[in-house]
């Protein structure tokens, strides 16, 4: 709802002067009051002593410039395809200008040329050698040096109005990440400045010449088919008999989970976890009952799960391609 609508309520988006603006300007709101309504219901069946848990796995922001990454590799040499036509809705479709309509085509990637793609919000991912299935970067010396390209190129990106860096920050991964499940991050993470929305979609437009060329970003472009993004900062709420009243967060981290689920259990906080418990539980809870820590690795065994029906499949494409997650 709010990646499609917050634009009603953001002046600095056309959707803000649509005609159609008084009937969608409250629909965030509404679904608000229909989401509160529904965890009240819950709460309220919930057995007596019990401790509910809110938190949001990111927040929401209004989306402002385009930022393409796979224009934008390909103007490095780093991502190069073959692209087809694809027919969009209205709503779907991205203006360069007020009166400039780019074409979005489906491009078919070329691997045995491609060093690097990118997915989204997640990062960057390097064509490895002996990690994907067509890699062409070969591990260590040049699989470094080209990290090192992408990063100081990602520096180079200012925003042409203000002089504004285009990223905050462009990371390696295991500068952000430790563990055992840190080779399934991206090889780089990158955060954004200044609401700017990160799309790994192809856009192309015809020049002056009638020649078809990508565009490798956009500065000032709007798209339709959002006009709110994820943030970083998401919301977070506890409610149970051991809750301070009033007690006040300052700041979380979705870290901070799960050792609070293991206090609300009873059950000892083992030392390896990253997050802290929430600083939310009255003073008499902490005293009688305070935190007790282990050197133990905890594991959970989990069930098998059935393996997914062609429906199943299906119905799971058709809801993510309604997101405009895929085309």
């Amino acid at each position: 709802v709010q990646h499609r609508y917050l634009g009603f309520n953001n002046p600095r988006h056309s959707l803000y002067r649509h005609p159609a603006r008084p009937q969608y300007e409250h629909a965030i709101r509404d679904y608000w009051v229909l989401l509160d309504r529904a965890i009240g219901e819950m709460v309220a069946q919930t057995p007596p002593g019990t401790t509910v848990i809110l938190m949001s796995d990111h927040g929401h922001t209004h989306a402002g410039p385009l930022l393409l990454m796979y224009g934008w590799l390909h103007s490095l040499g780093l991502w190069h395809a073959e692209m087809k036509e694809l027919e969009l809705p209205w709503y779907q479709r991205i203006f360069v200008s007020k009166k400039t309509l780019a074409e979005t085509r489906a491009p078919t990637i070329l691997w045995e040329q491609t060093k690097a793609y990118a997915s989204g919000y997640k990062g960057i991912f390097i064509n490895l050698k002996g990690r994907e299935p067509q890699g062409i970067v070969s591990p260590g010396a040049e699989y470094e040096a080209l990290r090192e390209r992408i990063i100081r190129e990602a520096a180079l990106l200012h925003d042409p109005f203000d002089g504004s860096p285009v990223f905050k920050s462009v990371r390696k991964r295991e500068e952000v990440y430790e563990g055992v499940f840190v080779p399934d991050a991206p090889d780089l993470l990158f955060e954004r400045n200044n609401d700017y929305v990160a799309l790994d979609r192809l856009l192309t437009r015809t020049n002056d010449a009638g020649e078809t060329e990508i565009i490798p970003w956009i500065i000032g472009g709007e798209s339709f088919l959002l006009s709110g993004q994820h943030d970083s900062d998401g919301l977070v709420a506890v409610i149970g008999p051991d809750v301070a009243a009033g007690a006040v967060i300052e700041s979380a981290s979705l870290c901070d989970l799960l050792p609070t689920i293991y206090y609300c259990l009873n059950l000892p906080l083992p030392r390896y976890l990253e997050g802290r418990l929430l600083p939310v539980f009255a003073e008499e809870r902490l005293r009688s009952r305070p935190p007790v820590y282990t050197d133990d690795t905890l594991y959970i065994e989990q069930p098998e799960s059935a393996p997914l029906s062609d429906e199943d499949r299906d119905a799971i494409r058709e809801q993510l391609r309604a997101l405009g997650y895929i085309q």
